[in-house]
């Protein structure tokens, strides 16, 4: 631990930096440890560290960093190049001249309280509205669930119905099938050829429409001579005897057509 008077001593200083600027033998390591210069060189407004970290508290290195303690307020980091331009950057006035600059910690720490308690009050509000939507977003995915569990069962209801309508269709589209087509025993069973079946399919039915075979030429020809002369023998048995008298009846009797 290092007093607060060895922290005063050194302007512009973070104090998480403090052990590296101690006076041990007089001599002061640049904390990048390119070179060591006299300790009574840190912060004489002349830049030797090739980093600036022996001047924390002037701005005569470019890139020299100056912290803001701000008690009671923020710390903050500076360039070096804020130190000493005659505008107060910090609030309580570390990197001016003393004397320059009001301490206004006190007021930016009362406003920054302020913001701070309304942050929290807003925050507060916040986590009571969240602890409430979480619970009625748990009773609204408890009902959820509870519905898709019912969805889930009439489907599955439906689902049973349908395929026990589809095997009822099946069954009677099946027992229709079997009512119109006979059994393959019955469609076998045809009756067994005779002998006199074959004979009367062969002989034509009387008044039978089916066409008979016709006869030939020579047949037809000898049934018109045979008409032929069974007409003159009738035409010769028909005329009257010669000693017959005009006009006496003629006698047609039986033997007149032997």
């Amino acid at each position: 631990m290092y007093s607060a008077s060895a922290l005063v001593r050194i302007r512009g200083l973070d104090p998480s930096l403090a052990h590296s600027y101690s006076n041990m033998h007089g001599i002061f390591n640049c904390l990048d440890h390119s070179k060591k210069i006299p300790y009574s060189q840190v912060n004489d407004n002349y830049c030797d560290c090739p980093d600036g970290s022996d001047e924390p508290g002037t701005s005569a290195c470019a890139n020299g960093i100056f912290f803001c303690l701000n008690r009671g307020y923020v710390p903050i980091t500076l360039s070096a190049s804020f130190v000493d331009d005659g505008i107060c950057d910090c609030c309580d006035g570390a990197d001016e001249a003393p004397g320059k600059c009001r301490n206004s910690c006190l007021d930016k720490s009362l406003v920054f309280r302020e913001e701070l308690r309304n942050d929290v009050l807003i925050m507060r509000q916040a986590l009571v509205e969240k602890t409430k939507q979480v619970g009625l977003s748990g009773a609204r995915r408890a009902q959820w669930v509870d519905r898709l569990s019912k969805i889930d069962a009439e489907v599955e209801e439906k689902r049973v119905k349908l395929i026990s309508a589809f095997e009822s269709q099946a069954r009677v589209e099946e027992s229709f099938r079997q009512q119109a087509t006979p059994p393959a025993a019955i469609q076998d069973r045809t009756p067994e050829a005779t002998p006199e079946a074959e004979t009367a399919e062969d002989t034509p039915s009387v008044g039978s429409s089916e066409q008979q075979p016709v006869p030939s030429a020579s047949l037809q020809e000898a049934g018109k001579q045979s008409q032929k002369q069974d007409q003159e023998k009738l035409s010769m048995k028909r005329e009257p005897a010669v000693d017959e008298a005009p006009g006496a009846p003629r006698d047609y009797g039986v033997d007149a057509f032997r």
